[in-house]
């Protein structure tokens, strides 16, 4: 599709990642990113009232998934990072895939035709594309399959159908959280005006008696996979040593939103790690305004 423009990809995995050498996000031991995959992509085409999606997506041993519906909000980036177990994809038949894309893994990056693609923790798909793209998915390994995927586009509106739908009726499962049209235009403009942005989904474990306190500028979404976490936010005019009053429970499957920038602060108070996944875009750092 020549209308669209190549993009710049970024990938990382990491055995052991400090989140404190990440801008914005305070130096406290405890707290590791044991997976991390972002994409660098140009943001002159990004479609005006785009809104953020994050996903976590789970299909169980032996279930297929064939996405085919026409009525699907409009996707302009796909970020896809495994979790767990494994899985195969490719187009359904007939169909060649609509989009840029690359496949990223442990043998490196191979850009995408449509081949049969088996995927596992990790791994993945980076894509720009102008709608959803048909295609089928089965986990045919002996583990639970799942992954996160962060997607902007859209906007997404009732009646149009969506992942959650989708892989609930083939007897997997998904949550879903997304950056409303209203709250992405306070950061639209300016991840136009940088002409580069960059999308990361990261997995993020923190040992017992760990806090971490991060600058969210820009929209970010948190959800728990495993264990438990208690969150509050500070205003960003604050400083950090500024802790909430009160910090709210957070249990597996419950989400941090973002409505505006805002400091976060998450506290493992429990004698079990927690880990949860982070959805994030941020301008790429370097590009003129």
């Amino acid at each position: 599709m020549s209308h669209i423009p190549r993009f710049i990809f970024a990938f990382s995995a990491l055995a052991a990642f400090s989140i404190g050498a990440v801008a914005g996000t305070a130096e406290l031991p405890g707290v590791d990113s044991s997976i991390s995959r972002s994409i660098t992509i140009p943001t002159g085409n990004m479609p005006a009232g785009s809104e953020m999606w994050a996903l976590w997506i789970s299909l169980p041993v032996g279930k297929r998934v064939e996405w085919k519906e026409a009525k699907v909000a409009g996707t302009w980036m796909d970020l896809d990072m495994g979790l767990t177990g494994s899985t195969v994809s490719a187009p359904l038949p007939g169909l060649a895939p609509a989009g840029d894309c690359m496949i990223f893994g442990t043998a490196g990056q191979v850009r995408y035709a449509g081949q049969e693609t088996a995927t596992g923790p990790g791994e993945g798909f980076a894509c720009q594309f102008g709608t959803g793209n048909p295609y089928w998915e089965e986990n045919r390994g002996k583990d639970l399959y799942s992954r996160a995927q962060l997607n902007i586009g859209g906007p997404w509106t009732p009646g149009m159908v969506d992942a959650v739908d989708t892989y609930r009726r083939a007897g997997g499962d998904s949550k879903a959280l997304r950056v409303d049209a209203i709250a992405f235009r306070k950061v639209e403009e300016e991840l136009r005006a940088t002409g580069m942005m960059i999308a990361t989904t990261r997995v993020i474990t923190m040992a017992p008696g760990s806090r971490s306190v991060t600058m969210d500028r820009y929209p970010t979404l948190r959800m728990v996979t495993d264990g438990e976490l208690r969150w509050g936010t500070v205003p960003v005019d604050m400083t950090v040593r500024a802790m909430p009053k009160s910090l709210f429970k957070l249990g597996q499957f419950n989400w941090v939103d973002w409505t505006k920038p805002q400091q976060v602060v998450l506290s493992n108070e429990s004698d079990k790690p927690a880990e949860f996944v982070e959805w994030s875009i941020t301008p790429a750092p370097g590009v003129a305004q």
